[in-house]
C-alpha cells in the first residue's frame, strides 16, 4: 500500500514531496495560493518528472499550466506600470489565477480574464496515446 502524506498518494513513497508542494500552491483551505520562489523552487526540486505530471495534470486539482512566484507577479506589475498600462486582458486564463495575483498586487489595475473552459475536461487535454494509457 502506498504511503499517504496530506492527502497525496506515493509511487515509490514520495509522498511527502508532493504535499510540499502542494503546501507551496494552495493553502490549507484548498486555494491556490502564491508561493515564494525559494520555495517553490525547493519543492519542484524533490519531485519526479512522474509526480509533477500528476500533480500539473492528472489529479484532482489539475490542471496547472502556470505556477507564478511572488516575485514574478510583482516584476509583472512593475513593468505594467512603467508602461502606463492601466488595462489587461489575460487570454487563456485557465482557472484565473494570475488575473486575480494581478489583481491583489495591483488594485489600480482593471484585470479582464477570459477562457474557453475546454482545459477542464482532461480528455480534451490529451493526445490519442494519453487517452488510451489514462483510460
Amino acid at each position: 500500500m502506498s504511503e499517504v502524506h496530506a492527502g497525496f498518494p506515493a509511487h515509490g513513497g514520495r509522498a511527502k514531496a508532493r504535499a510540499q508542494l502542494a503546501r507551496a500552491l494552495w493553502t490549507k483551505a484548498g486555494q491556490r495560493r502564491l508561493p515564494g520562489e525559494r520555495e517553490l523552487d525547493d519543492a519542484l526540486a524533490k519531485q519526479s518528472a512522474e509526480d509533477l505530471e500528476w500533480l500539473c495534470e492528472l489529479s484532482p486539482l489539475a490542471p496547472l499550466y502556470l505556477l507564478p512566484t511572488r516575485r514574478f507577479v510583482n516584476a509583472l506589475v512593475r513593468q505594467l506600470r512603467a508602461l502606463e498600462i492601466t488595462r489587461v486582458l489575460e487570454v487563456a486564463a485557465g482557472d484565473g489565477f494570475l488575473a486575480r495575483s494581478l489583481q491583489r498586487a495591483a488594485p489600480e489595475l482593471e484585470i479582464i480574464a477570459t477562457d474557453s473552459g475546454a482545459w477542464s475536461n482532461p480528455h480534451a487535454r490529451m493526445t490519442r496515446t494519453e487517452r488510451r494509457t489514462h483510460r
